[in-house]
């Protein structure tokens, strides 16, 4: 689920993962610097909008995850 800062749901499937970032292909084009919430089910994290690209029907978006807070 990718859930942009419109508080708008969509479902998302994983493309790739990182442990810098994730990319998801979803049915609707996000903007580059979109602030985003991810939940896979397993993986909840929050990041920024890197690239989005045409993938046939749907659109590939490239997450970079948000630096773990320092203690």
């Amino acid at each position: 689920m990718l859930t942009a800062g419109d508080h708008h749901q969509l479902p998302a499937e994983v493309y790739d993962i990182s442990r810098s970032g994730i990319s998801l292909l979803v049915e609707h084009p996000f903007s580059p610097g979109t602030r985003v919430h991810v939940d896979t089910g397993h993986l909840a994290a929050e990041g920024v909008v890197a690239r989005c690209d045409p993938r046939g029907n749907q659109h590939c978006v490239g997450i970079q995850f948000d630096p773990p807070a320092v203690a």
